[in-house]
This record gives C-alpha cells, sequence and structure tokens, in this order.
C-alpha cells in the first residue's frame, strides 16, 4: 500500500485513537485518552488486568465524532497496546507525530492507522511461543 493509505492529512477522514478495557463482574471499564498519554497512570500498562473480559482499541473521526470499535481481543489474549508514531527531524528539532494505534494478542497484530485503515496479521500461534525462550530447546 502506498502511504497515503496510512499517513491523512485530510482531517476530514481522520481518526484519533484510545485504548479500552471492559471487565467481567462489576468492575469498572478503564478508558485511554485520545493521545497518548504522558504520565504512567494514565497508561494501560498501569492498569490491573485481573478480570479483563475485552481489550479495545476506539477512534473518533477528528470531524463527525462518531465513536467506534476498531479492534478487540479477548482479554485472555490480549499483551499490549502501543501507538504508532512518526519522529520527524527538522533543522535540528524532533518532533513526534502519532498516526494510529497497534493492538498485540496472543495471534498476531491489529494496526489501526488515522485514515480508519485496517491491518490484522495473524500468524500462527506455535506451543512453545508461550513458554520463556530458554524453555524451547
Amino acid at each position: 500500500m502506498h502511504d497515503s493509505h496510512y499517513i491523512s492529512f485530510d482531517f476530514a477522514n481522520r481518526w484519533l485513537f484510545r485504548w479500552r478495557f471492559d471487565f467481567h463482574r462489576n468492575k469498572p471499564t478503564r478508558i485511554g485518552g485520545w493521545f497518548p498519554a504522558t504520565r504512567f497512570e494514565d497508561m494501560a500498562a498501569a492498569v490491573n488486568k485481573e478480570g479483563l473480559a475485552v481489550a479495545i482499541i476506539e477512534g473518533k473521526n477528528f470531524m463527525t465524532k462518531e465513536v467506534r470499535a476498531f479492534a478487540y481481543c479477548p482479554g485472555c489474549d490480549f499483551i499490549n497496546f502501543q501507538h504508532l508514531a512518526l519522529y520527524i527531524n527538522s533543522c535540528g528539532k524532533v518532533t513526534q507525530r502519532t498516526h494510529g494505534m497497534r493492538l498485540i494478542h496472543r495471534y498476531g497484530v491489529v494496526n489501526c492507522y488515522e485514515t480508519g485503515v485496517i491491518e490484522d496479521e495473524r500468524r500462527e500461534f506455535k506451543e512453545a511461543d508461550g513458554y520463556p525462550e530458554w524453555t524451547r530447546y
């Protein structure tokens, strides 16, 4: 795909992303911000994932404010969220531009780009993947 499928300069067709955790029982839903967190307490990594039912990437359209789920996985398969960003060095000044979010789970990776494009990269799960590397020989 061409880079224009991943990076949008057309703000009418741009999505912002955040993470969301839904839990079993009466534990409340936890939701991240629309922009990458700067404090550890606001990151998905800081959330206790005991009883996690579903991990979700939510997107909000920049113009219409429509909110919808872009990617999700069962809590037992969830590994991590990552922001997708570009680092631009111009005249010695480095700036960051976030252009998507990634959901990593046991069976692969789902990339959600600000243009609304979703890439689902599945991989075959091998039993050895679930164990530390030193036990694989």
